[in-house]
Formats: structure tokens, C-alpha cells, sequence
């Protein structure tokens, strides 16, 4: 956990690991209930997740991301926080609905979706990859 610039209080998830025994078993999906009550409970502002777009277990962490409502991010100049990873997929959960942005995520072939709005769309758009469909996402914007 910490305190931005802008005095938004957030909590950052590093690296979650789930053994290929229990893969499939709903573990992160539970994960994700425990880190929104942990850190609501702080009284934080948002969560703040990264992916590595090459992580062969792409879609086990980012699919129950958005299913509970995490959007993709990407920093803006405007909220001091210009710091996009290049091969990284930034994911945000905000406790206030206000604070959401509106998010364009584009992928290689043309198809774009909006972030929150479109999340079960991405998450069966990105199912069609086999390969590291992290990849696929080429350009995530605010509008």
C-alpha cells in the first residue's frame, strides 16, 4: 500500500502465483474478493495490478480481474503517473465509481473495445488466442 502524488491512497498487487493443481479452481477469483476488502478496508482509492503481456497464465489472472470489475489502465500526464511498462497490462479497481475512466483497449487485428463497459467482450475476444493473448493488446487510452 501507498499514497500517490495526488494523495490517492492505492494498494499495488505484485506477483500472485497459483500452482497448476488448483488452476481452475476459482482461487484467484476468491483472491480478488479478499484484496478488494483488504484494501477497501484501508481505505484505499484503487488497486493496481500488472500482467506481463508474455505470461503463458495470461487469462487465469486478468479474466477474474474483470469480472470484478477491474478496468484496464493506462497512465495519463494529467494524474502525474506516466509510467507504462512496455510488454505490461496495467488493471485498475476503483472503490469510487466516479474516479473510473473511460478506456479504449485496442488489439493487433483492429478490434477495440471500452473498458469497463466491455469487459465480458474482451475477456471472450481474448479466449480466442492460444498463445499469450496479452500480446494481442497493442494500445490502452483514456478518452
Amino acid at each position: 500500500m501507498g499514497t500517490l502524488k495526488s494523495a490517492e491512497k492505492f494498494t499495488a498487487i505484485l506477483d500472485v502465483e497459483v500452482r497448476p493443481m488448483v488452476r481452475s479452481c476459482g482461487l484467484m477469483t476468491l483472491m480478488n474478493h479478499e484484496e478488494i476488502k483488504l484494501a477497501g478496508g484501508e481505505g484505499c482509492d484503487f488497486i493496481q495490478t500488472w500482467h506481463l503481456c508474455d505470461n503463458p497464465t495470461f487469462l487465469p489472472a486478468v479474466i477474474p480481474e474483470l469480472k470484478a470489475g477491474f478496468i484496464f489502465y493506462h497512465g495519463s500526464s494529467r494524474d502525474g503517473e506516466v509510467y507504462e511498462n512496455k510488454g505490461y497490462i496495467h488493471l485498475r479497481h476503483y472503490f469510487k465509481k466516479a474516479k473510473e475512466h473511460n478506456i479504449r483497449v485496442y488489439f493487433k487485428d483492429g478490434m477495440k473495445f471500452q473498458s469497463p463497459v466491455n469487459n465480458l467482450q474482451i475477456i471472450d475476444y481474448l479466449k480466442r488466442f492460444d498463445n499469450c493473448p496479452g500480446r494481442e493488446i497493442t494500445e490502452i487510452e483514456e478518452y
